[in-house]
């Protein structure tokens, strides 16, 4: 996951404070400490904005060009099953991404979902395609291609989660939490930033 850029910022401001009280005003080390974590916290939401995601062109190219990537994939697999959900999950990061590009307020999860989920989507259906075509499979290979019903079922039901909510939100802001998905053994040498590595 991303790390927010008001923690990050935060933490270089509640250092630059430590400086100040403990180094050059010569405070207790424990008050200095104490001091730093007001700042710290102080920060955070003084920051906040810089966490907050406006309309971004060019994330919204970067996910169509995911989802056009995810959608040839679905000439490439044998499973007619498999294709279907494939199918069924491009559609609804279709939705997502439309939803969007109407530029609603308080998009920010949204994105953070899409970053997320979209390269993960395409990194490890690329990975399927690959195994699948190999004579011969190792146990880990094998452990994903039976697993890869589980992954695809699982990534098609927090879409419907986020399209349900998106579908009653009406440019609320959308409290949902994003499931983050356990790397295992079998997907740990997936580049979840970008599946071209893999291509």
């Amino acid at each position: 996951m991303r790390l927010q850029k008001r923690y990050m910022l935060s933490a270089v401001l509640a250092g630059i404070a430590f400086m100040i009280f403990y180094l050059i005003l010569n405070f207790y080390l424990y008050i200095s400490l104490i001091l730093c974590a007001f700042v710290y916290i102080g920060g955070i939401f003084y920051f906040k904005e810089k966490d907050v995601r406006v309309y971004d062109a060019r994330a919204i190219a970067r996910y169509h060009f995911e989802m056009s990537k995810l959608d040839s994939y679905k000439e490439n697999i044998n499973d007619e099953a498999m294709k279907e959900k494939l199918g069924k999950i491009v559609v609804l990061y279709s939705k997502i991404v439309k939803y969007l590009e109407g530029r609603p307020r308080n998009a920010t999860k949204i994105y953070n979902f899409l970053d997320y989920y979209l390269p993960f989507t395409t990194a490890i259906v690329n990975k399927y395609i690959m195994i699948e075509k190999k004579k011969e499979k190792s146990f880990v290979e094998n452990k994903l291609i039976l697993k890869m019903s589980v992954y695809v079922k699982e990534i098609e039901s927090e879409c419907n989660k986020l399209v349900n909510l998106i579908a009653k939100a009406k440019d609320k802001e959308l409290d949902f939490e994003m499931k983050v998905f356990e790397r295992t053994a079998d997907i740990e040498d997936i580049d979840i930033k970008g599946s071209e590595k893999n291509e």
